[in-house]
């Protein structure tokens, strides 16, 4: 799963997200990854998880076109090869996704927070966490969880658990992170 990420951000996130309907697997959980540092910067992918749709690619605008055979390879390492690593890591993201939902104290909140944390970072081969933050809004609910990890390498990598959007973020830009809903096209 580490391929994904290198210089890209991903968010994972279901279709509904945001409507209040409750979360239901096989309903649109998806990875956005977006290509953040090479020729192809802008170009954004669509991937399904929890259903058997196509990969959609979006803002290519006049990128050659191998973009498409690259992805398509890379998703194939990663996720198609190796379905049962697919199969863990949707079935982690939806769990956390959908507790996102669950009315919890603020300990139980954050608590659940650290554990999805682990799990994610495992899915990616990441270290422990580093440091986590946590930003709150009104009534000191927890709006967002954010733990650093390193990777094999020593390169720093974000997880970012948007409670209110109902999105996972990974990647190695947090500016990127934090702004990324701007940056993706949300038509879908």
């Amino acid at each position: 799963m580490k391929e994904l990420l290198k210089g890209q951000s991903l968010r994972f996130d279901i279709h509904d997200r945001g409507s209040g309907k409750p979360v239901v697997w096989g309903n649109g959980l998806h990875l956005h990854k977006t290509m953040n540092n090479d020729r192809y910067n802008g170009a954004e992918i669509l991937v399904p998880l929890d259903n058997d749709y196509d990969i959609e690619f979006r803002n290519i605008r006049g990128k050659n076109k191998d973009i498409e055979r690259r992805i398509r390879n890379e998703i194939y390492d990663s996720l198609v090869k190796y379905p049962q690593k697919r199969k863990e890591l949707a079935r982690t993201l939806f769990d956390q996704i959908e507790r996102f939902s669950q009315g919890m104290s603020q300990s139980e909140r954050i608590e659940n927070l650290r554990l999805g944390a682990d799990r994610i970072a495992n899915s990616f081969q990441l270290r422990d966490y580093v440091r986590e933050d946590i930003k709150k809004g009104i009534f000191n609910k927890v709006k967002q969880f954010l733990t650093t990890h390193k990777d094999e390498d020593g390169n720093i990598v974000y997880i970012l658990q948007d409670v209110d959007g109902k999105s996972i973020k990974i990647g190695e830009d947090l500016i990127l992170l934090e702004n990324e809903d701007m940056k993706f096209n949300e038509t879908y």
